[in-house]
């Protein structure tokens, strides 16, 4: 999309040999092969497929189309492995942060719920009415937001260079995709936390995972805002006179239209387009994930259904699979 976009950009230039892709292409594989035996690096090995490519389109297209084609090339980076090391040690960092933001949370709004909620390492005792409830709640790995902090930074980065943007508007954006992430996910084990006081099978199994499904959509609202705000920090002065007339050595303004196209119109000039079109993609999104939803419950029968889901508490979530079936 990236590319469509830009294709007026890159019809502008000729494809044309550049030798200087070579070495970047060589070292990449040269690179892959070792990070395959002896480095064994799975993460390495998908950056050194990056660098090949790279070196490749540069072989292939030259210099002047590699002016529009390095941000798609280098977003490839986000479909990467992390190494495990790096990320168990992101991983438990984003843990300690995501328990002791949500117990705060948890203790603020228990102020109208009487409810307290008692922090010891990554795992929260919720305390109502005096009373605590077993089990406690267990901030574990899975919970820390790692790879929500992977989707919202590439989702802040697409957002970021999709958009007609001035180059510190996406440093910005790019800055905020961590607190945004960090903060979407404090707000997903706050809510974990109140399902726990419902029940708490709630808070675990696949009704855990469909709450992080949903904190997508906070994230994606949160980076419009972003945007939106942004837009509206640039006041650009008008090159026109107080009586309307352009002033002197400047072009008409046909002429100067004529020779200068109006730029794509930003986020923040198109409101209602961008409303429709986040409710478009939502939907999209949505289909597909009720389509693979639905292929995965085609696979089993009733009874399988009802044993795993009658366990889980989820009678709610089997009618409404029931009837997306009946319905399909």
């Amino acid at each position: 999309y990236y590319i469509y976009q830009h294709r007026n950009r890159l019809a502008e230039h000729r494809p044309r040999v550049c030798f200087w892709g070579l070495p970047s292409l060589f070292f990449g594989l040269a690179s892959y092969a070792f990070w395959i035996n002896p480095g064994r690096n799975d993460m390495l090995q998908g950056y050194s497929m990056i660098l090949s490519l790279f070196g490749l389109v540069l072989l292939l297209l030259g210099p002047g189309m590699m002016r529009v084609l390095w941000f798609p090339i280098l977003y490839l980076a986000f479909a990467v492995k992390v190494a495990d090391r790096l990320w168990e040690a992101l991983a438990m960092k984003l843990q300690l942060i995501a328990a002791t933001g949500s117990s705060i949370a948890l203790n603020i709004i228990g102020v109208f719920m009487n409810l307290e909620a008692d922090l010891a390492g990554s795992t929260i005792t919720l305390v109502k009415d005096g009373r605590p409830l077993q089990p406690p709640l267990d901030v574990a790995q899975a919970c820390a937001g790692l790879r929500m902090l992977m989707a919202f930074i590439a989702l802040g980065v697409a957002m970021a260079f999709l958009f007609d943007r001035a180059w510190w508007q996406r440093l910005i954006m790019i800055a905020m995709t961590i607190p945004i992430a960090v903060g979407v996910n404090i707000g997903r084990v706050t809510a974990l936390g109140l399902l726990h006081l419902v029940d708490p099978k709630y808070a675990t199994g696949d009704f855990h995972t469909f709450i992080g499904m949903l904190m997508l959509i906070p994230a994606a609202l949160a980076f419009l805002l972003l945007g939106w705000i942004l837009d509206r920090i640039v006041v650009s002065d008008s090159p026109e006179g107080e009586d309307g007339a352009a002033p002197a050595g400047k072009p008409a303004p046909l002429a100067a239209a004529a020779a200068h196209p109006p730029a794509p119109a930003r986020l923040g000039d198109l409101p209602w387009g961008m409303l429709l079109s986040v409710a478009a993609a939502g939907a999209v999104i949505a289909l597909v994930v009720s389509g693979v939803y639905l292929f995965m419950l085609g696979t089993k029968s009733p009874g399988e259904l009802l044993q795993e889901y009658s366990d889980s508490g989820g009678a709610g979530i089997l009618l409404i699979a029931a009837l997306l079936k009946m319905l399909w």
